[in-house]
């Protein structure tokens, strides 16, 4: 949910310039809805909506649907109108969704342990939950990397981006820091 809210509040640029090809689930929709600011208040809306009922554990499981439309809706309206964009909500939102199924599926399990007052105290989280979503973040990474290695060839695990990253936002009292900015070899190993 703190995602979804810091989602909620973001203020997206809106580039200009032609749309092509599959961008997100919205590639369909002509650019006077994409661009219409009254479609992104929508979604902020229905987004905001879902967390505020979500949070305090109402209309389940129909508020994490209205959160994952939120989420799903927003990253597409933002994907559809800029000249670039990452992969970076695709994995939050995947498991957002399968979050919003396990609800689903055990709603009336959930509604009863809120109403006994047992719900902070019980696990309800089913292991398939857990399980599809580790398997789901394994395929993500993998794919991923697996597309980098396709379009940019074995060259991209040179180790230079690690070291950026790690350049930017690791520890710097952490000795494994040092020796990714110091060793390109083990970088590589890596």
């Amino acid at each position: 949910l703190g995602t979804a809210a810091t989602l909620a509040v973001w203020q997206f640029p809106i580039h200009e310039g032609p749309r092509e090809g599959f961008a997100s689930f919205l590639f369909w929709l002509p650019d006077s809805v994409v661009r219409n600011p009254w479609i992104w208040h929508s979604f902020r809306a229905l987004l905001v909506i879902g967390i505020a009922l979500w949070l305090f554990q109402r209309a389940l499981p129909w508020s994490c649907w209205l959160v994952v439309i939120g989420v799903t809706g927003l990253w597409s309206l933002h994907v559809e109108t800029t000249h670039n964009t990452a992969h970076i909500l695709n994995m939050a939102n995947m498991l957002l969704i399968i979050q919003a199924i396990w609800i689903t599926a055990d709603s009336p399990l959930i509604r009863e342990q809120i109403r006994n007052g047992s719900y902070c105290r019980t696990p309800l989280v089913p292991r398939w939950v857990s399980l599809t979503s580790i398997a789901y973040i394994g395929v993500f990474h993998t794919a991923a990397g697996l597309s980098k290695l396709t379009f940019s060839g074995p060259a991209w695990a040179n180790g230079i981006s690690l070291q950026l990253w790690t350049y930017l936002w690791g520890r710097p009292w952490s000795p494994t820091t040092q020796m990714i900015l110091i060793s390109r070899r083990f970088t590589q190993a890596l």
